[in-house]
């Protein structure tokens, strides 16, 4: 499902920040990235994928970052249910 209309959106609840090295924010285009994935009714993500990369090897360490987040489900008329999103992950190195 996407959010909209009757679906009321997901909400981060838990987040990991990702750490990265001096060498990361070298290697990477951007400071920042977005991300594709589902939430499902458990507030569990899945589907991860970046969307906007921030360099192959920061991506990696996004995407495991991100599969650690817990959210407060979409609801659809009160019920939880799974719904796909876009988020953006900012980081800057240590």
């Amino acid at each position: 499902m996407h959010i909209g209309g009757s679906v009321q959106p997901a909400k981060v609840i838990y987040s990991v920040e990702p750490s990265f090295s001096q060498e990361d924010g070298k290697a990477s285009k951007t400071h920042s990235a977005q991300v594709y994935l589902w939430v499902d009714e458990n507030g569990d993500p899945s589907h991860i994928r970046i969307i906007r990369s921030a360099g192959s090897s920061v991506d990696e360490k996004i995407i495991a970052a991100v599969r650690q987040y817990k959210f407060k489900p979409a609801t659809l008329n009160g019920k939880p249910v799974t719904v796909d999103l876009y988020i953006n992950v900012d980081w800057l190195p240590i």
